[in-house]
Formats: structure tokens, C-alpha cells, sequence
């Protein structure tokens, strides 16, 4: 599980995803589709850890929205990372903008990418609620500038990553004792 992808594995992934929500938007569709990825960089896209991260995210979910129904497709295990498919019903851009406080302001949110689509192909943005986009883990500028410039090595990304989930599960480990 904890091995590298390849540029065409993630590309082919990419391809799933859509196929699922095209899928989904042409047939009877009951609510908002939402795609439930992390924002690992680099090569290795799941480990123990990893999985620990998404299925944090996927507690925040349900706390978030007691109705939601996932997808049988959802998959915490794929090499190409873990990803989570749900329904949810509801206005977009009130959804959104829960989704973007839970990545903002839980210990790990940062690593979350909620996706929220109205369309196959269209996705309510960070901005239209009133969000601006994500930031760097690292520098706190833009994320899509860094990423862009490789501003900081992945094996920073990474042990970045580390300490938000170290720190995290310390704490939360030590209120469940």
C-alpha cells in the first residue's frame, strides 16, 4: 500500500472519479455529489498514518452532516490515496462553506480536499463563499504558488504533515484515556 504511484496511476484515478461523478449526474440523482480526497504531494499517497488522517476527516463529515450517505466506492485503501464519494442534500454554497470551515479550522483540515460538485464537471470553489484559497502548510502563501515554484521539498511537506498529525493525535488520544 505504502508504495510509489506513477504520473499515469494518478491520471487513470483522476479519470475514475470522473466517470463516477458523470455517473452519478446522469442518473437519478438525489442531492450534491462530494469527493473526499488528501492533499499528500510526492510519490507515496497512503501509509497507516495516511488513512488514520482520511478517516478523520470522514468522522468530521459525519459530524458535520448526520445525513450523509457514502458511496460504496469510497475507498480508504487505493494506492493513489484514500477517497471518499457521499451524497449530501442541501443548498451548495451553505454546504461549501461548511466544508471549507472544517478545512480551515480542524488540526488537520488543511490535509482534506472536500470537493463539492453541482455537475459532472463543475465544483462550488473556495471563493464563492467567500473563502480564499488554500494556503501553503509550510509558508502560508498561496498553495497553488508553491506547489507551482517547488518552493519547499516534499520531505518538508512531509515532515510538516507529521507534526500537524503528531500533534493532533496527541491530543485527541489523551482526551479518550
Amino acid at each position: 500500500m505504502d508504495r510509489a504511484v506513477t504520473l499515469q496511476q494518478m491520471l487513470d484515478t483522476r479519470e475514475k472519479r470522473s466517470f463516477l461523478r458523470r455517473r452519478y449526474f446522469n442518473s437519478d440523482r438525489e442531492g450534491l455529489f462530494l469527493q473526499f480526497t488528501l492533499n499528500i504531494p510526492g510519490e507515496r499517497k497512503n501509509s497507516d498514518l495516511i488513512r488514520r488522517v482520511f478517516r478523520e476527516g470522514l468522522k468530521e463529515l459525519e459530524s458535520r452532516f448526520p445525513t450523509i450517505r457514502f458511496l460504496k466506492e469510497s475507498d480508504e485503501d487505493k494506492n493513489t490515496g484514500p477517497e471518499g464519494f457521499a451524497i449530501l442534500r442541501g443548498r451548495p454554497l451553505e454546504i461549501k462553506k461548511i466544508l471549507c470551515e472544517s478545512e480551515e479550522n480542524h488540526p488537520l483540515g488543511r490535509l482534506w480536499d472536500f470537493d463539492l460538485f453541482v455537475s459532472p464537471d463543475r465544483s462550488v470553489s473556495r471563493e464563492e463563499t467567500g473563502f480564499e484559497g488554500r494556503l501553503c502548510l509550510i509558508c502560508d502563501h498561496p498553495a497553488h504558488q508553491c506547489s507551482r515554484s517547488r518552493s519547499h521539498s516534499v520531505e518538508d511537506i512531509h515532515r510538516k504533515i507529521q507534526e500537524m498529525c503528531r500533534k493532533h493525535f496527541a491530543q485527541t488520544s489523551s482526551h479518550t484515556v
